[in-house]
Parts: C-alpha cells; structure tokens; sequence
C-alpha cells in the first residue's frame, strides 16, 4: 500500500510512503473529528480492517471506567494533535502524528484518568505470581501510592506488560557567547538545596510540554521572559529497570531549546568572572557567574556556564564539590541581595555527567473541551480508522 501526502496541506509537499503490514491510516480518526490529508494506493492485493469511529466509542462507553477513559483519551489526543506545528513538531499526517503514542496519551490525561489506567495496569501485575514473588508487600503497596498521589503513571504497553512512566520538561537556555542558564541552587524551608539543574518541572494535569515550558519562565524565569526565544524542541527517552519495584521504568525528558536575546542586559545579572579552561596538565576549570535569582518569594542560585562545566557538575564527584562550594550559603541565603555571589570555585574538567531531578507541582483542571480539526472543505471527512 502506497500513501501519497496531498501536496496542499501545510506540509506543503508531496511525498510518498510504502505502508508496512498491520500499520494503521488515519489512526487520529478513532479519537477526533479528523480530515484527509493525502491518498492511498494498493499494487497488489491486500486486507484492509476498517474500524468505525462511532461504533468503537459506543462500545467503550457501555463500561463507566471504560467510558471515562475513552473520554479523556480523546481530550488528550485531540491536545496532542492540535499542538503537532513546526518547530515544536512536524505537521501531522494520516499516517503519523507526533508524540500520540499510547504512552504520550495517557501522560496528557488529568490525574484521576492516569489513575484509571493505574489502577487496571496493577491488576495486570498482580496476576503474575511471579512479579508477586519477587517484590515486598511494603514496596507493592509504595508502587499504590504513587499511583494514587501521581508520581508516576503505570500504564499496560503491550499484552501483559506494564510500564512505570516519569515525565519531566526542561528548559536549556542559551545565551550568545555559548553558555546555557543552569540551578545550582534553591532555598527550601530556610535551608539550601544544592543541585545542578537546567530550570525544569514534572508535568501537571493535562499540560502540554509547550505550556510547562511558559509555565516555568513565570515561575523561575521571570526577569529573562520577555528575552527569551522558544527554538525546537526535542524528546530524550532514558529506560531503566527498577530493582525497586522489578518494572522497566521510562523516563521521558521533553527539552525546549532557546537563546537569549543578545541585546538583554540586567545590571544585578551583570557578570563579575569569566568561566575558562586553563591547561590539559591541570585539567581545571572555573565554576562561572553565581547570582541569586528571587522570583515570586523563591531565591535560586544560579550560574551561566559552559556545558562540559555543567556536565560535571551533574557527576557525583561534581555534585560533592559544589555542596561544599556552596556551604557558606546554606544559612545565610535568605540575607543577601539579588546579585553575583563573590564566590569562585575551580572544578576538574574531565567527568561525567549523571541526572538531573526536578520537583513537581500538581494541580490543573481538565477541560472537556474538543474542536474540530479541518484543513479545508473540500477535504473529505475520515470516520473510521484503517489496519492494513
């Protein structure tokens, strides 16, 4: 089967796709009011399943749990589609539409929805008298909770396979001279947390990674917002298995690359040393600009850097010698002004790098709310999804 993209849309191109077997065309038809965008041609003989739209959600809505996260799968996949326009995402096709696999769905859903899912994900676990075997109660029970207060989303990838998912977004800020904005620094409950961080956040409720990203240059950012320009974006995928909880854990990382304007300039933000190498025998370098950020009441100490600096600083030998570079401040944090710490620290170059953590803040109603999706009215209207 041949796919040929309508050279009229906004992709503005023709292009041509062999279909492999037991792909689906149209699959966004399932879940939203969804319109052609290209045609497709057989040149041999084929099976076609065609699943209608109307009878598939009529039958899942017979089920209350079923229905309810059907209805929020659709919200979350018509939110998705929507926001799939360059440079955040290529335009969406009847073949592909960015970042709507099952797992970036569901993450998209509110939390009692991610619950659901949860809750019937842990069913599925608890079938397996193995994984019973192999994991405490005490750590069963830890896995519920997290579920239940959405730490994390379990979701049933495949048949009989459970994933644990982790979402976050970050911010990687560049300014001109090639050195990226990055949190050494926060103070918490009159005490300093130390840890290099690029400016990021856990997704809330029905967020998009778009919208956590203008959600943090309010929050942390604010005195750089209106300089900043948002560039592309692009999803870092890390796997592991915890020996926690005996589950491939995804950590999916949606990174947001922009650059500061060159023409900004904040006189409190004004530099006072320049980061440099010095030679390969000493292997060092300096840590860079410190200050502290306040924003709505929060004090973070931040530094512009070079990325082989942050990179260090993110291993465990790099984590230690900023906790101790940054000891005198654990106290006292609260009693200084906004500006350059008179602090300089020099670190060895060569390292690597570990991870990064970030806090999450959840709170964010669900709108109930779907548009229609029309390129055109001469465009035919697809009702059913096909498997060929």
């Amino acid at each position: 089967v041949m796919y040929t993209l309508d050279s009229r849309t906004p992709h503005n191109l023709r292009t041509e796709t062999c279909m492999p077997e037991r792909s689906w065309l149209c699959w966004a038809a399932l879940w939203t009011q969804w319109y052609t965008v290209g045609t497709v041609e057989a040149s041999t003989v084929c099976e076609l399943l065609s699943v209608k739209s109307t009878g598939f959600l009529r039958a899942l809505s017979k089920n209350p749990i079923l229905g309810s996260i059907c209805k929020g799968y659709c919200v979350a996949f018509h939110a998705r589609l929507t926001s799939a326009v360059p440079p955040v995402a290529p335009y969406p096709s009847d073949i592909e539409v960015a970042r709507t696999d099952h797992v970036d769905v569901v993450l998209l859903m509110n939390r009692q929805r991610r619950y659901l899912v949860g809750v019937l994900a842990l069913e599925v676990l608890q079938r397996h008298w193995h994984w019973r075997l192999l994991v405490k109660q005490s750590d069963v029970e830890a896995l519920e909770e997290e579920v239940s207060d959405g730490t994390c989303t379990l979701v049933q990838s495949a048949a009989n396979t459970v994933e644990r998912l982790v979402a976050v977004v970050v911010l990687k800020l560049t300014r001109g001279d090639g050195k990226i904005f990055v949190q050494v620094g926060k103070r918490e409950s009159e005490s300093l947390v130390v840890k290099c961080n690029l400016p990021g956040s856990k997704l809330h409720d029905c967020e998009l990674p778009v919208e956590a990203v203008h959600r943090i240059l309010a929050d942390e950012l604010l005195p750089f917002a209106s300089a900043v320009r948002l560039d592309n974006m692009e999803q870092e995928v890390e796997e592991k298995e915890s020996t926690r909880f005996r589950l491939k854990t995804k950590y999916i990382r949606t990174v947001q690359h922009a650059s500061l304007d060159e023409s900004f300039a904040d006189p409190f933000l004004t530099p006072v040393y320049e980061c440099h190498k010095t030679s390969r025998s000493n292997s060092l370098m300096n840590i860079g600009e410190l200050f502290v950020l306040r924003v709505r009441k929060k004090d973070y100490i931040c530094s512009w850097m070079h990325p082989e600096t942050r990179t260090y600083l993110t291993s465990s030998a790099g984590e230690r010698a900023l906790k101790t570079a940054l000891s005198p401040f654990k106290t006292d944090i609260g009693n200084l002004p906004v500006a350059v710490f008179p602090q300089q620290l020099e670190l060895p170059v060569d390292a690597m790098p570990g991870d990064t953590t970030f806090q999450e803040d959840e709170s964010c109603p669900i709108e109930e709310h779907q548009d229609d999706v029309s390129p055109g009215r001469d465009t035919p209207r697809a009702d059913s999804s096909i498997v060929a």
